[in-house]
């Protein structure tokens, strides 16, 4: 019986988008985006971190950026357009999304929450976004993650 398919790729199939599947060996004790990007040979700046915050008056949205990057909460909580926002429990991840911690895709989640997109992400040929399942991301150019989480790009890193 072959496997159902993944929330995020059901979505990029049903849009018609062009990406490419990558399984990997997950390690069970690193989700972090540095170990990630070791164990599929992709460039950190490349390989994408999901995060999903609770902005003031129980606002949910998701932010997305280079395993690089470091948000600055200030920029994200203007840009949701909330005075002040946090990090969403780990616990509540998979209840809130349909993903656990280390395999949050900004596609296809339970609900469409507002989805901002780091500016620096659209400069890549290429990106790399988890997939909803541990062990499997996603390979798409920065237009194709646009247009699937239905987000938009935004500055959401502290200046240089």
């Amino acid at each position: 019986m072959a496997d159902a398919p993944l929330s995020s790729i059901a979505v990029l199939d049903a849009l018609r988008e062009q990406y490419e599947r990558v399984d990997f060996d997950p390690d069970p004790h690193d989700h972090s985006a540095v170990r990630l990007a070791a164990l599929i040979d992709e460039p950190l700046e490349r390989t994408l971190k999901t995060l999903v915050l609770r902005g003031d008056k129980r606002k949910y949205f998701v932010c997305v950026m280079s395993g690089t990057s470091i948000m600055d909460i200030k920029k994200v909580a203007a840009v949701a357009g909330c005075r002040q926002c946090s990090m969403v429990q780990q616990e509540r991840m998979a209840d809130l999304t349909g993903y656990v911690r280390g395999s949050c895709s900004p596609i296809g989640m339970r609900e469409a929450f507002p989805t901002f997109i780091d500016t620096a992400v659209r400069h890549h040929r290429h990106v790399v976004v988890g997939s909803g399942t541990p062990g499997v991301v996603l390979r798409m150019t920065p237009e194709t993650l646009l247009r699937a989480s239905g987000g938009q790009f935004a500055d959401l890193v502290p200046s240089s």
